[in-house]
C-alpha cells in the first residue's frame, strides 16, 4: 500500500519556518504545499492520503483567529476520511482545543510532550525537539570539548546547583525553602533572576560577556560559546558544576497536567548529574519511558507521583535535605552507571526519527485496516 504524504506548512511563517526542513527531511515523500488551497487542489488522486500540518502561527492575525482557521480546515479534510497529523511545537498551542480535537479519529497530534488526564490523556506522538536541539550542540567539538574539562567523579565543596531562571511561584517557593534550611542553603549555588533574592541574579559562564545579555536578563538569548552558536539556556554551566555534586532541575512547566522535557534537564544528563526534578506529575515517569534512567536506588522519587502541586514540589526538595545528610563520594559513586546511561541515551539517539517513525508506523496500521472487514469480525452478519 502507497501512502500519499503531503506536508502543509507555510515556509514564509516566521515562528514555524525553523520545523520545516525537519519534518521535509524526516517525511521525503511528502509533496509540500504552502497554502490550504495549494493542499486541496493537489489532492486529487487515488488514495489513501495523510496530511502532515504545520499550523502557521500567523503571529499577524492573531492567536484566536488562527486556532480559528486551524480548526476548519482540520476539519474539511477529516470529514474527507483523510488521515491528519497535527505538529504542535508547544504544547500550550493547543490546551485550548481539546474539547473538538480528542473527538476526531483520524486525526494524530505530534508534541513535544504529554497531558496527564482523562479524556485529555489523548494518544499522540512525542516529539523530543527541545531534546534533539540541545543534543545537536553537544555533539559540536568545541562543546563536547568544554563539557569534558568537568570532573563527575570527584567530591565537589558544595552540594547544589540550583539555577532558577524566570520567575514561577513553585522557583520562589524552593528558593525561600533553601534560605530557611541552614544546610542546604549553605551548600547550594543558587541564582534567580525572576524573583527576589540576595543571591546572584544570573552566573555565567567564563567567557561570557556581560554586555551581550538582555535586559531585562533571560537565557533565551543567542550567544556564541566557545566557538558554537547556540541559545545561552543550552550551555551547560560547567564551571558551576565544578563546585557542586547535585543539579535541582526547575523546568519550564511544574503544573500537574503537562509533561515536557526542555534543555535544563538535558544540561544536566550531558554533564553526568544526579538531578532533582521540581516540574510536573508524572515527570519522571515519562523521563524513563523516553529511554533514561532516573536515581531511585539512591533517594526517594516518590514525589513524582504526588499530584498536588506544592506537595510534590515540597516532596522534592525534601530529597534534597536527605542528600545533604549522605555520604557524598558514596553516592557519586553509586550513580555513575545511571548518569553513563542518560549521557549516552541523550546524544545517541536521533529524537527526530524516533518521532517519524512513530508516525509513519501509527499512519501504516491506520490506513492499512480494512474497515469494512474490521466491522464483521466485531459485528458477524451486518452490512449484508
Amino acid at each position: 500500500m502507497r501512502i500519499n504524504y503531503w506536508l502543509y506548512a507555510d515556509p514564509e511563517d516566521g515562528p514555524t519556518s525553523e520545523f520545516i526542513p525537519v519534518l521535509i527531511a524526516q517525511f521525503p515523500n511528502a509533496v509540500s504545499c504552502a497554502s490550504f488551497d495549494q493542499l486541496c487542489n493537489s489532492i486529487n488522486c487515488e488514495g489513501p492520503h495523510a496530511v502532515l500540518i504545520f499550523s502557521p502561527q500567523a503571529p499577524d492575525i492573531g492567536f484566536e483567529q488562527a486556532r480559528r482557521i486551524r480548526k476548519t480546515e482540520i476539519l474539511k479534510l477529516t470529514a474527507q476520511g483523510i488521515e491528519c497529523v497535527l505538529f504542535v511545537p508547544e504544547l500550550f498551542d493547543i490546551s485550548w482545543d481539546f474539547d473538538w480535537i480528542t473527538s476526531i479519529p483520524n486525526l494524530l497530534i505530534v508534541a513535544p510532550g504529554q497531558h496527564n488526564f482523562g479524556l485529555l490523556n489523548y494518544p499522540w506522538v512525542t516529539w523530543q525537539h527541545w531534546l534533539q536541539d540541545a543534543a545537536d550542540v553537544y555533539r559540536q567539538s568545541n562543546m563536547a570539548k568544554y563539557i569534558g574539562t568537568l570532573d563527575t567523579v570527584s567530591s565537589k565543596l558544595k552540594l547544589f546547583d540550583v539555577l532558577l531562571g524566570g520567575e514561577r511561584v513553585y522557583r520562589t517557593l524552593l528558593h525561600d525553602w533553601i534560605e530557611q534550611d541552614p544546610v542546604v542553603s549553605a551548600n547550594s549555588i543558587m541564582s534567580y533572576y525572576g524573583g527576589t533574592t540576595t543571591r546572584p541574579r544570573m552566573i555565567l559562564e567564563p567567557g561570557m560577556d556581560p554586555d551581550d545579555m538582555p535586559t531585562p536578563p533571560h537565557t533565551g538569548v543567542g550567544i556564541e560559546f566557545n566557538g558554537v552558536y547556540a541559545r545561552m539556556s543550552v550551555v551547560p554551566p560547567v564551571s558551576i558544576y565544578q563546585q557542586c555534586a547535585y543539579s535541582i532541575v526547575t523546568e519550564t512547566n511544574a503544573q500537574h497536567n503537562w509533561v515536557f522535557f526542555t534543555e535544563k534537564i538535558a544540561r544536566a544528563m550531558v554533564c553526568e548529574r544526579l538531578f532533582v526534578v521540581l516540574s510536573s506529575y508524572r515527570y519522571l515517569h515519562y523521563l524513563k519511558q523516553a529511554g533514561f534512567q532516573t536515581f531511585d536506588s539512591i533517594i526517594n522519587e516518590s514525589y513524582d507521583l504526588e499530584v498536588n502541586d506544592v506537595r510534590r514540589w515540597r516532596m522534592a526538595f525534601e530529597q534534597m535535605q536527605v542528600l545533604a545528610q549522605m555520604d557524598q563520594q558514596q553516592v557519586l559513586e553509586r550513580i555513575q552507571p545511571i548518569v553513563a546511561h542518560n549521557h549516552q541515551v541523550l546524544l545517541q539517539t536521533d529524537w527526530h526519527k524516533k518521532m517519524s517513525q512513530q508516525v509513519t508506523q501509527i499512519l501504516d496500521a491506520r490506513l492499512g485496516l480494512n474497515l469494512k472487514e474490521s466491522q464483521e469480525l466485531f459485528h458477524p452478519g451486518q452490512g449484508r
